[in-house]
């Protein structure tokens, strides 16, 4: 992931280059996403970039990676694993349909990674993301087999 030198940018500035990089991949995608826009609109220099990441496939990991963090951590919570799976689903169905509708920067990332072109490109972005779903889903389906519900 993101190289030594990007962990220690300022986090003003981290969160600006993820931020305006979400809305750049999420509106145009990997291919068509512009490093030369992103550092624009970051006000970085374009060769920072590749201080702070490896290459765009690294920046595009990173910034599904922090999608991903953030809509783990919005539609999972108060997720109760005692609850019965299908009540827990429908829950998180709910809270995810309410996030994008309230996120729509991050619903947009969500579907361009879900759709990229390039299907060796697409396979690694949902990777990324599904970790942490499955990650957060795995528990849940657990309790479920134990108490004979699936």
């Amino acid at each position: 992931m993101a190289t030594a030198t990007s962990w220690n940018l300022p986090q003003d500035k981290r969160a600006r280059i993820v931020d305006v990089a979400m809305q750049e991949f999420g509106a145009r995608g990997f291919a068509a996403g512009s490093l030369n826009v992103i550092a624009k609109g970051a006000d970085v220099a374009k060769g920072s970039l590749f201080q702070y990441f490896e290459d765009k496939l690294d920046l595009y990991l990173c910034v599904c990676e922090h999608a991903a963090s953030e809509i783990e951590r919005d539609i999972l919570v108060g997720v109760d694993a005692e609850a019965p799976l299908f009540d827990n689903l429908r829950a998180i169905v709910d809270r995810w349909m309410a996030y994008f509708r309230s996120h729509p920067v991050h619903q947009r990332m969500s579907y361009a990674s879900t759709h990229e072109v390039d299907p060796e490109i697409r396979a690694v972005l949902r990777a990324a993301a599904n970790a942490h779903y499955e990650s957060a889903l795995r528990p849940l389906v657990r309790v479920a087999r134990e108490r004979g519900e699936l």
